[in-house]
């Protein structure tokens, strides 16, 4: 089986820290590139398909998710994790599941979670909270 690949894309060292911390140990999961910029990790997609971008919100969250709305149409077989802060509004978490992510984990649970989560998505299912699915489902029909 091959391994699941990640891009790892934020602008800040303590994020690409805390990834490579949790994944190098995981022998089906393997970072493939570390970006800082939005047009690096487009470019890292294009060339490299990942199977997952992980990014973290604050970097994904310039120019209004337009990275997510690009991925998801110029390279649709790489999905889209990000990570944020446990004091989001439930509400702007909703902007980039819309945009095109798969799924997102709490900043405070990488360690217990991204494994899981990386898998997860690579098996075809969501990463959100139960709490947040209400939301959405309220969106959807609203």
């Amino acid at each position: 089986m091959s391994p699941i690949t990640v891009v790892v894309a934020d602008n800040e060292p303590a994020g690409h820290r805390a990834c490579e911390s949790v994944l190098r140990r995981e022998r089906d999961i393997r970072i493939v590139a570390h970006v800082n910029h939005h047009d690096e990790a487009l470019l890292a997609a294009l060339e490299i398909k990942p199977r997952v971008m992980l990014c973290g919100r604050r970097f994904a969250a310039v120019a209004d998710y337009l990275l997510f709305e690009t991925l998801h149409e110029k390279c649709p077989n790489t999905l889209i994790l990000f990570w944020t802060d446990a004091d989001r509004d439930a509400n702007e978490l909703i902007v980039p599941l819309a945009k095109g992510a798969g799924g997102f984990i709490d900043r405070a649970q990488l360690r217990r979670d991204l494994s899981r989560a990386l898998r997860g998505l690579n098996k075809g299912e969501a990463w959100v909270p139960r709490s947040i699915l209400g939301l959405v489902g309220k969106r959807m029909t609203t």
